[in-house]
């Protein structure tokens, strides 16, 4: 609730003439994550009870708390006449943990062809039909509008979440596994080995949001993920011996294209909707990115799994998910080809 919550104030704050700006600024705090988070999560395994991952938001919770009190603007309502979607909103969730629920177990159990998976998914597909059905009838006052999807760059950013998530989220599971299991770390050394990943998101972040506004969705998106090849190609040849510098530059490199995947996607989809619009595109942007996150993490999950049931191989292994990594991240050039492309009005 809260990162649409956050992206739809902001959005109607700054309008959409430096949305890509924007979308910057607010990743800025959110690459910190990348950085700070392994680091900090290593510590806590290292020397303290798992449980401390939970109590660690505690005062974090506090303070946030605190500072909107203290901060946030009193904002006016947008049309004081509206009523909250329940139907809407559960249908939504029931599709999205179904869903992901199902395509998890694929992880789990190896593959996607058993029952758990399959029927959890054909459940979300179903229910993402029954969502159509009362969206239709429910017109405008539906949470998620179905005549969003008539704009061809808000379904190819939905398409494009989904499919990044293999990208981005995909070799983010892999990572730590690959320095823990493959090259004896620690969780803390694994966490500070991720460190430059997290820098090179932090320095492409700016740039990215300026891009955005300038040339447009379509080639940031189709650079920023040929540049993720780059850093993840490499891996596919990594193994335990691999020197830490050159693990280090690559995951650099990697680090700046998928720091410029999502934001391009996230930034197009409000790009033609209308103000009025703003919190439906921010709940379908937050819903289609989640599910595809799942998915990537699952796919890449799934397809190690199942080769470590038949080859000896660790090293193999991880190397097999960063080349189907690369390989599924391809597939982000279909739904890039139909985003926002400004040079062509120059």
């Amino acid at each position: 609730m809260l990162t649409p919550l956050l992206t739809t104030l902001l959005v109607d704050l700054a309008g959409s003439a430096a949305m890509g700006r924007l979308m910057a600024v607010v990743g800025l705090p959110i690459m910190l994550g990348p950085i700070l988070g392994p680091v900090i999560g290593g510590i806590v395994l290292e020397y303290a009870s798992w449980r401390w991952i939970f109590y660690i938001n505690v005062p974090i919770i506090i303070l946030a708390t605190i500072l909107i009190a203290w901060k946030l603007p009193t904002f006016e309502a947008k049309n004081r006449q509206a009523r909250f979607d329940v139907v809407g909103v559960t249908l939504l969730a029931a599709i999205s943990s179904t869903i992901i629920y199902g395509i998890v177990q694929a992880s789990t159990k190896g593959d996607f062809t058993n029952a758990t998976t399959v029927a959890y998914v054909l459940a979300g597909i179903v229910l993402m039909v029954v969502y159509g059905v009362y969206a239709h009838f429910k017109g405008e006052h539906a949470i998620l509008p179905i005549r969003l999807f008539t704009r061809k760059n808000f379904t190819a950013a939905m398409v494009g979440m989904v499919v990044g998530g293999v990208a981005t989220n995909g070799a983010m599971l892999l990572l730590p596994l690959f320095f823990q299991n493959l090259r004896g770390d620690s969780v803390i050394v694994a966490g500070l080995s991720l460190i430059p990943q997290g820098v090179g998101m932090l320095v492409a972040r700016p740039i990215v949001g300026k891009l955005i506004d300038r040339i447009g969705a379509r080639y940031v998106t189709i650079v920023s993920l040929a540049i993720t090849l780059v850093g993840t190609i490499p891996f596919a040849y990594f193994d335990g011996k691999t020197a830490y510098w050159l693990v280090a530059v690559i995951l650099f490199v990697r680090g700046i294209g998928a720091g410029g995947i999502l934001s391009p996607l996230m930034t197009d989809a409000f790009v033609g909707g209308d103000k009025r619009d703003s919190g439906a595109i921010s709940v379908a942007s937050r819903t289609f990115q989640n599910i595809g996150g799942a998915f990537g993490s699952a796919v890449i999950a799934t397809i190690v799994a199942g080769y470590m049931t038949t080859h000896t191989s660790i090293a193999a292994g991880y190397q097999t998910g960063f080349a189907w990594t690369a390989g599924l991240s391809l597939l982000i050039i279909i739904p890039a080809a139909f985003l926002t492309n400004h040079l062509s009005k120059k």
